[in-house]
């Protein structure tokens, strides 16, 4: 059996500790969308989009009927990497005239130079709610 000193064990779990929180990620990215009252957006897509180097990296998450998302890049659920996000929606196409108007939100929210919505991934969970407005001649 070697013998290996404590100190080197030490400095091998302190090098250990120190590498697994750094990096780009992906990094678990979940949350909400909402209309401006409450009201969950039901179905659709959130997207992520980040520039690395001279490529655009997108994560995506589908929007279930109570308005939650978890983001995927890479794996299930796997999350985005690390830094500021363009954030933008994509619809589901549905034949369902009711959930189609459930789904309804201004037309602004479908590119990511046009939504007004940024995030910023850091290492570990993040949690972002995303509210969203209805179209203008969306009749109540």
């Amino acid at each position: 059996m070697h013998h290996v000193p404590k100190r080197f064990v030490c400095l091998l779990g302190l090098l250990l500790l120190s590498s697994a929180g750094c990096g780009r990620g992906p990094f678990p990215v979940s949350g909400k969308v909402t209309f401006e009252d409450g009201t969950p957006l039901k179905g659709g897509f959130v997207n992520f989009i980040t520039q690395v180097d001279k490529d655009e990296v997108v994560s995506r998450g589908a929007i279930n009927m109570d308005g939650t998302y978890n983001l995927t890049m890479r794996s299930p659920h796997d999350g985005a990497l690390a830094g500021t996000h363009k954030v933008y929606l994509s619809p589901l196409i549905v034949s369902d005239p009711t959930l189609r108007a459930q789904m309804a939100f201004d037309d602004r929210f479908l590119k990511p130079e046009t939504s007004g919505l940024t995030c910023e991934v850091r290492s570990g969970v993040n949690v972002f709610d995303i509210k969203v407005t209805r179209p203008a001649n969306a009749g109540r």
